[in-house]
């Protein structure tokens, strides 16, 4: 016992430094897996905004939003390409909605709880609100409505998700107070903008003074740029004058190869099969419904198509002209096989304006009672009593409850199956019915219906001709051959300037870490990304992108700020080869006009003529012979009349000018028009500066290439 009792004293600290041990083991896997707050300050952190980090998920929920918004705009799906400009969108409104929320903070702009009710039951309701909400009978504007709508945010109509429902509503709101908040904003800076009378009068004066002017324009190409040596200090000088023109965003120069996987002729051989398998079970007497319902475009589709709506182009003409029954094609259009079955033809209304009152059998205790509701309703609607008035204290779809029961016009298709078939193929204008669907029961009424034309129901079956696996390995191995082969930046270089057309060579001269395409690629963040990862001088490893395999050469790595001389030449080094000629050709008509030449003369030595502009207005900028050259309109404005001027050195050539003579405007008893003009002018253009200065001045470090 003694012995136990020793070891037990001995071993106690320990035990309790491994159980201490293991603990804090325990709790920092837990850490790392939850990504609870102990290491999210790093590991979801997708940019930084002026020293506030942004989280995957704060973003992630712009995103969604922007999204939901699309989707509702839209009404069509949400591609790579559509998806990446979301982001963006989303990522820019959380910058602007930074720099907004500052300046809403500082200048006290907010939004009342009082002025929210306004905006949605007041007598002046916001812009969209009023739209939604307005009754389509009287035009006017009817809060109830909206009250009403909100009464039912926590209950399924026609099987809206309520959750989603919410959501939405929730987001309606946001966006009703931010509009209030910026328009808040636009007044203060409209309010804030002040013209003196003195500047409204120079602005009058100068866009209304004429001048007679004379002058001459002598081309820089009487200079030839081999007279003009540009050298690295010339380029430097440029750059140091013009930093915040040329100030340049974080990039990468990537040389990349592509090998393109297209379909081969067993590829389209074996959608010509599938499609010639389609005819044959087609043309069978029976038809092989199981057949059509696993393999089929469509299923089974119990829709009728006027030809206006038939999705398949190539089949349009073919499903009016062939009779019912036949079996048309195969037919081969834009890279896909068609054949298709016409079941059926008739002539029908393409959509039918309808109204219904619903008792929804949805959380409903007695459905026996509800039934008899149903039906005393029905009788009373067919015995006279007015359908409006009904829907509004009855129906369980608020929504076109609080209409009348009005549903608005209705296509084909999108309804469930009893209420289709009345709309379509059983009712007739006028007619009301008592239907029951999944939802409940319905008292239906037609109201109108577009004019009936012939429609086709059919059974379709299409093939694009796409490569296979086969051949997408065929190229995979061709691209992984290039990369074995040229793995390091000389060999890859020099096969980017072979002339054999194996692959297709690109260069992406200025990626953005945000890029999602470059030239030949529709998704290349995989390649953005592993740019941005890499060291200059780094091959990558064969990289998919949709039906493509890249390999690429991370070239260059510019960082944020001025170019460097050698990196800017090719863009700066004509402008700054026009500046040293203008400066060279400007001191030689100085020498030539040294002792009194003359207009005439001066155009005749250097072979031009003297051109005359009666009625020359500097605010308008352009006159024929010289363009929009600002040195040549600021001297005409500064001329003395009379007076040959000094050569002036303009963007595009060398002038001479002689002012012969200026009208003036008349002077006006109230400037206040032209004031109010100017407000309407500059506010617009202080708001946007104002945040883009802002957002200018942030530091703003964008780590989203790390996730997306």
């Amino acid at each position: 016992m003694a012995f136990i009792m020793d070891i037990r004293q001995k071993l106690g600290p320990i035990i309790v430094i491994i159980i201490g041990l293991s603990l804090g083991i325990f709790v920092l896997q837990t850490a790392i897996s939850s990504n609870t707050s102990l290491l999210r300050g790093s590991r979801d952190v997708v940019g930084v905004v002026d020293g506030d980090k942004v989280h995957y998920n704060d973003y992630m929920q712009q995103v969604s939003k922007a999204e939901e918004t699309y989707k509702l705009n839209q009404n069509q799906p949400i591609t790579d390409n559509v998806r990446y400009s979301i982001r963006e969108q989303a990522w820019n409104q959380m910058i602007t909605d930074r720099i907004n929320g500052d300046m809403f903070d500082k200048l006290g702009i907010t939004v009342s709880q009082a002025e929210m009710q306004e905006m949605f039951f007041g007598k002046d309701p916001n812009a969209e609100i009023k739209k939604t909400f307005t009754n389509p009978n009287t035009g006017i504007f009817d809060p109830t409505a909206v009250k009403n709508y909100i009464s039912t945010l926590d209950k399924s109509v026609q099987g809206e998700d309520v959750n989603e429902k919410r959501s939405r509503w929730i987001n309606f709101e946001t966006y009703v107070r931010e509009d209030r908040l910026q328009s808040k904003l636009r007044a203060l800076f409209h309010a804030g903008v002040y013209i003196p009378k003195w500047l409204a009068e120079e602005d009058y004066n100068t866009k209304n003074t004429k001048y007679n002017v004379d002058y001459v324009s002598i081309p820089l190409t009487t200079i030839s740029d081999s007279a003009v040596k540009v050298t690295d200090e010339d380029i430097q000088k440029y750059l140091d004058e013009n930093k915040e023109k040329y100030k340049q965003p974080e990039s990468r120069k990537v040389e990349y190869v592509v090998f393109t996987v297209n379909p081969t002729a067993d590829d389209t051989a074996a959608a010509r099969k599938f499609v010639d398998e389609a005819q044959a079970k087609l043309s069978e007497s029976q038809i092989d419904t199981n057949y059509v319902k696993l393999n089929a475009d469509r299923a089974m589709d119990p829709s009728y198509y006027p030809i206006a709506k038939v999705p398949e182009a190539p089949l349009k003409d073919t499903l009016f002209l062939a009779p019912v029954g036949s079996v048309v094609g195969p037919i081969a259009s834009n890279g896909s096989f068609y054949v298709a079955k016409i079941v059926d033809r008739v002539v029908v209304s393409d959509s039918v304006k309808a109204s219904h009152i619903l008792f929804a059998t949805q959380g409903a205790t007695d459905t026996v009672a509800l039934k008899a509701k149903a039906d005393s309703v029905f009788n009373a609607v067919k015995s006279g009593a007015n359908f409006e008035e009904l829907a509004k204290k009855y129906s369980d779809d608020k929504g076109s409850g609080q209409k009348g029961g009005d549903l608005g016009w209705v296509h084909q298709g999108q309804t469930v199956k009893a209420f289709n078939d009345f709309l379509f193929f059983k009712g007739h204008q006028g007619e009301i019915q008592l239907l029951k669907t999944e939802f409940g029961w319905h008292i239906v009424k037609i109201m109108e219906a577009s004019v009936p034309q012939s429609a086709v129901k059919y059974y379709v079956f299409s093939r694009p001709v796409e490569a296979s696996s086969k051949s997408d390995k065929m190229v995979f191995e061709q691209a992984n051959q290039f990369a074995s082969k040229h793995g390091d930046a000389a060999t890859f270089t020099t096969a980017m300037k072979a002339t054999d057309n194996k692959f297709v060579r690109q260069t992406a001269e200025a990626v953005r870490k945000s890029d999602f395409q470059l030239p030949g690629l529709e998704n290349a963040r995989e390649l953005v990304t592993w740019a941005y990862k890499s060291e200059v001088g780094a091959i990558s490893p064969v990289i998919a992108s949709d039906n493509k395999y890249v390999i690429g050469h991370l070239v260059e790595a510019r960082e944020e700020g001025t170019p460097s001389v050698a990196a800017i030449r090719p863009q700066v080094e004509p402008m700054v080869r026009n500046k040293k000629k203008a400066e060279m050709l400007a001191a030689q008509v100085a020498q030539a006009s040294a002792m009194g030449t003359t207009l005439e003369s001066i155009a005749a030595k250097y072979n031009t003529e003297v051109k005359n502009q009666p009625e020359l207005n500097v605010a308008e900028g352009y006159v024929p012979g010289v363009g929009a050259d600002p040195a040549f309109f600021g001297n005409v404005a500064a001329a003395k009349q009379g007076t040959v001027s000094k050569p002036i050195a303009g963007a595009g050539g060398v002038y001479l000018i002689r002012v012969n003579s200026v009208t003036k405007p008349q002077p006006v008893a109230d400037y206040n028009a032209v004031k109010m003009a100017q407000v309407q002018n500059v506010a617009p253009r202080i708001e946007y500066g104002i945040t883009e200065a802002l957002k200018k001045n942030m530091k703003i470090d964008d780590r989203r290439y790390n996730f997306f």
